[in-house]
């Protein structure tokens, strides 16, 4: 009898084990989707310089080809979010990506200093959902541009 126990025992560890290595690799992909769809925004509101039209209509033809979440749910009026986001410099009411079917925020930063410009902050959000608890954990991931259209001063 005490093999049997033990053989149990040992069974229930390696399932255990292995359900948590399952889990953190799902993490692991659901992080970098949403790390790559955040690199994927910068570098077409880079390309365009600014969140224009034609960057819209980028943006939502890559999220749709990579297979992001299109469920707007309004995360952007996340506290968490208004006070990174108003850390990084931005303004936290002044989301450019309102009423858009895919679950990102973009905010736009102006300089008025001496080299003038704009910068954009983008959000997306990696978000774990469980099929039998039915629980959701989000979690945003930051990013930002360069500055765009400063203005040198070449005397």
């Amino acid at each position: 009898m005490k093999e049997a126990v033990g053989g149990g025992l040992l069974f229930n560890l390696v399932v255990i084990f292995t359900s948590i290595i399952i889990l953190l690799f799902v993490a692991i992909i659901a992080y970098a989707k949403a790390y790559g769809v955040k690199n994927r925004i910068v570098s077409v509101v880079e390309e365009y310089e600014g969140y224009t039209e034609t960057a819209k209509n980028v943006i939502r033809s890559t999220l749709k080809d990579v297979g992001y979440k299109s469920s707007y749910s309004g995360r952007c009026n996340d506290t968490r979010v208004k006070n990174r986001v108003t850390e990084m410099g931005g303004n936290p009411t002044k989301n450019l990506n309102t009423g858009g079917n895919f679950d990102f925020c973009i905010y736009e930063v102006s300089n008025t200093g001496v080299q003038g410009g704009k910068y954009y902050i983008v959000v997306t959000f990696v978000s774990f959902e469980f099929p039998v608890i039915g629980d959701k954990i989000v979690y945003p991931v930051y990013g930002q541009t360069r500055f765009l259209g400063k203005k040198y001063n070449y005397n």
